[in-house]
């Protein structure tokens, strides 16, 4: 029940055809090929929390049932950023009690907020989730 998206399909495929990809293709892409196999202990080598970017050039991160959006919109097409600027700047949900996204918790619960914000901003500042070598 790990959350993953295209790029660890490449990197999947990437590693059982014995291809290293180059560093700056799909950076923060995983491997799931020795779970696939059975051959996994078990232990992700994802990093607790993934990203997300909007076409608009939004950033939004999950972690287990958490998912921060960093815009005060959608972050895309549903409700754009220059008509919510009314609207609080970070949006936290709880995904599987609130799958649509409907009642922001940001302010509910601080202490995810600052822990998703600081991730993601390390995460935007490093310019990537994975170790770079």
């Amino acid at each position: 029940e790990e959350p993953g998206w295209s790029a660890d399909v490449r990197a999947t495929w990437a590693e059982r055809r014995g291809q290293t990809l180059p560093n700056d293709v799909g950076e923060d892409r995983f491997s799931y090929l020795k779970p696939m196999l059975g051959l996994s202990d078990g232990v992700s080598s994802r990093p607790a929390a993934i990203v997300h970017h909007s076409d608009k050039g939004y950033f939004a991160i999950r972690k287990g049932n958490w998912v921060l959006l960093d815009c005060h919109g959608s972050g895309g097409w549903t409700l754009e950023e220059k008509d919510a600027l009314d609207l609080p700047p970070l949006q936290l949900y709880n995904i599987r009690e609130d799958i649509t996204e409907q009642k922001n918790l940001a302010d509910k619960f601080p202490d995810i907020t600052s822990e998703l914000h600081g991730i993601l901003k390390r995460y935007i500042s490093d310019g990537r989730s994975r170790d770079s070598k």
